[in-house]
C-alpha cells in the first residue's frame, strides 16, 4: 500500500507531484516549539505535537525525549517536570549513555583491527 494514499482519503485533489508532499502537507500535523530553557549543561527544548508534549534535552550528540500526554499536565505546569531531582537523574542517564556508546565504538574499532 503507498502510504501516501491515506493523505489523498482526506483531499481528493492530492496528488503526487514531482515535490510529491507539498500538496498534502497542509494535513500534516505540525510541531510546534513551547520553549528553550537555558541551562548550563543541557540544551532543553519542549515542543507540542500530535496531542503530546515533548521534552527533548541534548547533550552533546546524544538526546533524551520525555514523552507527555497532553492531558495530563497543563502547558503551564511542563516546566515543573524539569525539578532537580529529574535533572540530576538525566546528567546520570546522559553519563550512562556516553559510557554505553562509548564502549561500543571500542568494540567496533576494535573488531577492525
Amino acid at each position: 500500500m503507498n502510504p501516501f494514499n491515506k493523505h489523498r482519503n482526506i483531499n481528493k485533489e492530492c496528488k503526487p507531484t514531482l515535490f510529491f508532499l507539498l500538496p498534502c502537507l497542509k494535513f500534516l500535523p505540525s510541531m510546534r516549539i513551547i520553549a528553550e530553557l537555558p541551562h548550563p549543561d543541557f540544551k532543553i527544548t519542549m515542543f507540542h505535537w500530535n496531542n503530546r508534549y515533548l521534552i527533548k534535552i541534548e547533550q552533546g550528540y546524544l538526546e533524551q525525549t520525555y514523552k507527555i500526554d497532553q492531558f495530563e499536565v497543563a502547558e503551564d505546569d511542563l516546566k515543573k517536570v524539569l525539578d532537580e531531582p529529574f535533572l540530576k537523574q538525566v546528567t546520570e542517564r546522559f553519563s550512562e549513555m556516553y559510557r554505553s556508546f562509548h564502549e561500543a565504538l571500542q568494540r567496533v574499532e576494535n573488531q577492525m583491527n
